[in-house]
């Protein structure tokens, strides 16, 4: 199974967050970040364990077992070339806020997210919130994206009913060389079909999938198998 077969695996299990690091001999190593508070005891046991490096190694290879999402890798880890558990486990404590580096880092963390706070997923979800406290901010990823939009529809229509915003509702602000586009789904999908019948014929006829001899044999096969059966 390929690195991207267990990040699929992954997100299938899981909702949280994955991270993925790639090494100089072609492996890539797929992890989640633990609780902040296991996060904490794993580096207080580093600190402790500084001036032991067998018992430092022994700490890194547990943290490196516990968020590694390729089980195989996890169970295996001498099969990894010489480091590379330490070093995830270092990315562990790092993107977790809690390695000596931790407040340089908290501090591009903080103005990352603040230049996205008011972008338009961010924008509906408070929305959401405010209106149906039944609802967690975090939650809210585990809708689909029809299922976001339709909440937030409703969350909306409340606000303007109570005269909190306007009736023009959420605005979507474009960049000025930004153009709405009319999409046309009819379309996209016959360009897909297009594309992919290229791929076929090793790009040699732009001929549609369905006006193609093979699919026109088949078509012809199968209604005879129908006039057969009745």
């Amino acid at each position: 199974m390929t690195s991207l077969h267990h990040a699929l695996d992954a997100i299938r299990k899981a909702d949280d967050a994955l991270y993925a690091v790639p090494f100089p001999d072609g492996t890539e190593i797929v992890f989640r970040l633990p609780s902040y508070r296991k996060a904490l005891q794993y580096s207080e046991l580093i600190s402790i364990s500084k001036e032991d490096s067998q018992l430092s190694s022994h700490i890194y290879n547990y943290i490196f077992k516990s968020v590694c999402q390729d089980k195989f890798l996890a169970n295996d880890s001498d099969m990894l070339p010489a480091g590379v558990p330490e070093t995830v486990a270092k990315l562990v404590l790092l993107f977790s806020g809690v390695d000596e580096s931790s407040l340089d880092y908290t501090e591009t963390l903080l103005n990352s997210y603040r230049s996205r706070v008011n972008n338009v997923i961010c924008t509906m979800k408070r929305c959401i919130c405010k209106v149906f406290s039944g609802y967690k901010y975090h939650e809210l990823d585990s809708l689909n994206y029809q299922q976001l939009i339709e909440v937030f529809v409703q969350a909306e229509k409340v606000l303007q009913d109570e005269g909190i915003i306007s009736e023009e509702g959420l605005v979507i602000q474009r960049p000025e060389d930004s153009k709405q586009k009319d999409l046309d789904v009819g379309q996209m999908i016959n360009k897909d079909i297009k594309e992919y019948n290229q791929f076929e014929h090793g790009g040699s006829s732009g001929q549609s999938l369905y006006d193609s001899p093979e699919y026109k044999s088949r078509l012809e096969q199968e209604k005879m198998r129908r006039m057969r059966q009745s």
